[in-house]
């Protein structure tokens, strides 16, 4: 039950995406995020549609992600969370929130960028959250909980997608 994802969407971004090569790396050197092995950063914008430039991490990744042409900052848990979906789903928001407030409050990208109070819930476990019904429903009733005052909508995807769900 913890291998779900969150994406904070960009509005804008006024600068080269290169620029956050050098930002992860940063986090690295300087061990940003707290509770996390920081590995290695990985830049996959030459793939369209891709996850961009990545923060790998022990514990999940980090992403200024392109995926379905939106962008926007990602963080994928990879290892357990909380005793239950919602706890999880909280606890990855408050660290992709986080990640947003050090890229806004950093002096070379912070002003070029500016953050939507819009997310994506991205489930990357086929396996216990396929894409379905079932799933779905699961799955809104738990971003309820941490969403509570947002409007959470199903987005449209290809047979075998992974289940999302937006948060607005």
């Amino acid at each position: 039950m913890h291998k779900f994802g969150l994406k904070r969407k960009i509005k804008s971004l006024q600068t080269d995406v290169e620029s956050f090569v050098h930002l992860f790396h940063n986090w690295i050197q300087e061990d940003k995020i707290p509770n996390h092995i920081m590995v290695d950063v990985v830049d996959y914008k030459h793939l369209p549609d891709g996850p961009g430039i990545m923060l790998i991490a022990h514990e999940g990744y980090f992403s200024l992600d392109f995926e379905d042409n939106e962008l926007g900052l990602l963080y994928m848990r990879k290892t357990q969370l909380g005793d239950n979906v919602t706890e999880t789903l909280s606890a990855i928001q408050q660290i992709l929130d986080f990640a947003a407030e050090l890229i806004r409050i950093d002096s070379a990208i912070g002003e070029k960028i500016e953050f939507l109070d819009e997310y994506q819930l991205i489930s990357n476990d086929r396996y216990e959250f396929p894409n379905n019904l079932e799933s779905e429903k699961k799955l809104l009733v738990a971003a309820s909980g941490v969403f509570s005052d947002a409007v959470l909508s199903v987005p449209e995807t290809l047979k075998g997608s992974r289940l999302k769900i937006n948060i607005q």
